[in-house]
């Protein structure tokens, strides 16, 4: 009974020898059970990077079977209990060492929770420490930077959480050239857990200073990074309602831990954690960085001329007008013309946009049904609108990128077509399911460009129009 207390209870203290122990002992039972007993059944090797990848780095949870299913449902029942352990163990070895018990959410990060074991494992619990955090060193040292009244504390709070949070995003974008989950959901949410323990260090404040610090420094990190040629404009508001929401959570989180304990008692350690956590997240982020999965966008127009008319304009087709929408004209890449240079499977078409040329060799020559090209080359997804001439960012190149497009003439009876437009394309950009929301808008946006552009000619051109053809 002793020892399953020890394993499973959140209750009491652990001291680093036993966490050290128990953690090595568990992981070797737990990594054997998967190598020898579940992956086998399955029909898979295991090994222990495997852990970060069960099914493969190429692999989407949408497109799996059955029997990947079940093997990643076996794979997670077997883990409950040593997960369990891991949580009770880390709870009581934080307990000792004086340190927040909010801390045990690293345990869930990749790379980071190995990283919070070795710590853990290798610092001393304190002993003997008064009730009281008076006289605290770490304390006493970061109360005298911050301001005693509430004005200065919410100022300095904003700015200070502002330049770190900058300074994080730099890290990920600039040095590690990384636009994970890191930089778009960790950064912002430590920010602004930060920014809340920072203005409520020498007293409990409200949770709406809380969220107006943390809110406040988000923007700030946003107008340094256009006012010192990290990005432009668009790319920033485009983050900013995932960054700003994320930094709503943190601010909620940083309100709930001042209330647990009085003003200041572990703030300090809290804020000096988060500032070595950020960059351990954004790093566990770029080691966990997979390829990203093949997403595909598909418009269509209904087109008053046949199928013979309509295919001499999607194979090659005259320069469009300029755009009027306000996102083409604010820098998003948009499509100005197409040629082709030879005639069937292997030609190369042109498609020139205002950023630059895809080139794309033809894959598929089913005149005048079919029309399908891979891409082997792309120019930027934009041109960053920012005071600065020339601005280039990392996610310019090789982060939004189309790899294969098709158009389809569906003949609709006579003199009708209906012509249809699909881009397949890969996004590193992450959390993916946040950046679809824009891209695949843009994408319908740029279709609806050319795809209006070749029913007009084709209507102008169609003999059955009564317009003499141009």
């Amino acid at each position: 009974m002793a020892l399953l207390d020890r394993l499973f209870s959140t209750k009491g203290t652990i001291d680093r020898v036993s966490y050290a122990v128990i953690g090595f002992v568990a992981f070797g039972i737990k990594f054997n059970l998967d190598r020898w007993l579940i992956a086998p059944r399955f029909g898979h090797d295991w090994s222990i990077f495997d852990y970060w990848a069960p099914i493969g780095a190429d692999s989407r949870l949408t497109a799996l079977g059955f029997h990947d299913y079940a093997f990643l449902l076996t794979l997670a029942a077997a883990s409950l209990p040593f997960l369990w352990v891991g949580v009770a163990t880390t709870i009581k070895r934080l307990r000792a060492m004086r340190m927040p018990e909010w801390i045990v959410v690293l345990f869930f990060i990749p790379v980071v929770n190995v990283v919070l074991f070795a710590l853990l494992c290798a610092l001393p619990e304190v002993r003997d420490q008064p009730a009281s955090d008076t006289g605290h060193p770490v304390r006493d040292w970061v109360g005298r930077l911050i301001p005693t009244d509430r004005f200065g504390a919410v100022i300095l709070s904003i700015v200070t959480a502002g330049v770190l949070g900058f300074g994080a995003v730099q890290l990920g974008t600039r040095v590690l050239e990384e636009y994970g989950w890191g930089v778009f959901v960790g950064v912002p949410f430590l920010q602004g857990t930060f920014a809340a323990l920072f203005v409520g260090y020498h007293r409990r404040t409200t949770l709406g200073d809380c969220i107006l610090a943390a809110v406040a420094s988000v923007l700030i990190s946003a107008l340094l990074m256009f006012a010192l040629a990290a990005e432009g404009a668009i790319c920033i508001l485009m983050a900013l309602p995932l960054a700003l929401i994320l930094g709503l959570l943190g601010a909620a989180l940083g309100y709930q831990l001042q209330r647990t304990g009085p003003a200041g008692g572990r703030a300090a350690v809290s804020m000096l954690l988060i500032i070595i956590l950020a960059p351990l997240v954004i790093a566990a982020s770029a080691a966990d960085a997979q390829n990203p999965p093949l997403m595909s966008v598909t418009t269509s127009v209904d087109i008053d001329a046949p199928s013979e008319t309509v295919w001499k304009n999607v194979v090659s087709f005259s320069p469009l007008a300029a755009p009027g929408e306000i996102y083409f004209k604010a820098g998003i890449a948009y499509p100005q013309s197409a040629t082709i240079v030879g005639h069937g499977v292997g030609a190369i078409r042109y498609c020139r946009f205002s950023t630059g040329a895809f080139v794309e060799p033809i894959t598929a020559w089913d005149a005048p049904r079919v029309l399908a090209f891979d891409v082997i080359q792309s120019p930027p997804p934009m041109r960053e609108l920012s005071p600065y001439e020339n601005l280039t960012t990392p996610h310019l190149q090789g982060f939004l990128e189309a790899a294969r497009g098709e158009f389809k003439i569906v003949p609709l009876g006579r003199n009708r077509s209906r012509l249809v437009g699909t881009t397949w394309y890969t996004d590193r950009l992450w959390p993916q399911a946040y950046w679809e929301v824009w891209s695949d808008p843009i994408i319908h946006a740029i279709h609806s460009r050319v795809l209006e552009h070749i029913k007009a000619l084709s209507e102008r051109t169609s003999p059955g129009s009564g317009s003499p053809p141009h």
